[in-house]
């Protein structure tokens, strides 16, 4: 447990070589994210040691906010699938406020420089660390200017795939099945992507997946591949050796349609027009400030980009466990043999 506090995040500049120092007599760890190295001083089991790259954030425990982050602008609230409020966002003349119903409060500052992060009572380490992983990271990232998408996913013998859709469509179970299949685990929650003249890359992220418990039984017939723990209701899942360590090439990008109708067994794979893909894409963005015009023109541009380099298709699929491992094998017959149906939508 954490107890009242603050985290302090502060980004800071390239540096050759990162190793483990001591900082104000506090030991200071170094690790890999996305891309990135962050410096912390409590531990990341989540993330794997580093050695170089360029430093994004260094994490440190403080007491308290500053008290002019209390004068606040409304920008978003964001509830849960069942309605309760979860993450609310504001701006200060701090920076930018992100509350977590009864958990915590980051403040971001205006230019992504610095983070801190103050809970009023005791916080899990873990939820701590899940939600600057899953959630803070890549509004951090976006402040910074670089662009990731609220996606899983996942690479196998025919290419890189990812899954996109609302909280509770089952990406990261979708993901799992795969991983059962022998794919490696790109990333869950936060695609971090690059857009060059070859194609679109995708930087890997932490090796796990965050999986409600049905979804583990669904995915995994035993636990010889994973590794589970207690994060409030869901449960995150360590993918003992498969993960991807290196970046790769997204091939194609599925939009999630669940259907209710149990009478519907139909999987189906259709194409989606460029437009249509676009605001999909600029709907499952992640972005601080939607204000920012200057950050809004930059990642509409990107985006746009990443539409007429990837293909992007609607995946529809009954939501029913029982047509998991089936669902799966579809998404890999499709990626090998390009088996996508026409769509019906206009152009």
């Amino acid at each position: 447990m954490v107890s009242p506090t603050s985290v302090v995040v502060a980004v800071q500049n390239q540096v050759s070589c990162r190793r483990n120092r001591t900082l104000a007599g506090n030991l200071v760890r170094t690790y890999e994210l996305g891309g990135f190295v962050i410096e912390s001083e409590f531990p990341f089991p989540e993330l794997t040691a580093a050695e170089t790259g360029e430093t994004i954030c260094a994490v440190r425990l403080v007491d308290t906010l500053p008290r002019s982050a209390s004068s606040t602008n409304s920008l978003v609230r964001k509830q849960l699938p069942n309605g309760h409020g979860w993450l609310s966002t504001a701006k200060s003349e701090q920076g930018y406020l992100l509350r977590f119903q009864d958990l915590v409060t980051f403040l971001v500052s205006e230019d992504g420089d610095q983070v801190e992060c103050h809970s009023d009572a005791p916080v899990p380490t873990e939820t701590l660390r899940h939600l600057f992983i899953d959630a803070v990271f890549p509004l951090v990232l976006n402040l910074k200017g670089h662009d990731a998408l609220h996606a899983t996913a996942v690479d196998g013998p025919a290419g890189c795939c990812a899954f996109l859709g609302s909280s509770g469509i089952g990406k990261s179970t979708l993901a799992a099945a795969l991983v059962r299949r022998g794919w490696q685990l790109v990333c869950d929650d936060c695609l971090h992507f690059d857009v060059g003249a070859d194609g679109v890359t995708v930087v890997p992220g932490y090796g796990a997946l965050r999986l409600w418990p049905d979804s583990i039984e669904a995915a995994f017939n035993n636990g010889s591949l994973l590794q589970t723990v207690q994060d409030r209701r869901k449960k995150r899942v360590e993918i003992a050796g498969m993960k991807s360590t290196y970046p790769v090439t997204l091939r194609r990008v599925y939009l999630l349609t669940g259907i209710q109708d149990p009478d519907d067994t139909r999987i189906r794979i259709e194409s989606v027009p460029r437009r249509d893909a676009f605001i999909q894409l600029v709907r499952h963005a992640f972005r601080l400030d939607a204000g920012d015009r200057t950050m809004l023109a930059r990642q509409f541009r990107s985006l746009q980009r990443l539409v007429k380099r990837v293909s992007i298709c609607r995946l529809i699929y009954p939501r029913n466990f029982d047509h998991l491992q089936l669902l799966a094998a579809a998404i890999a017959d499709d990626l090998k043999n390009g088996t996508v149906l026409p769509s019906l939508a206009g152009k």
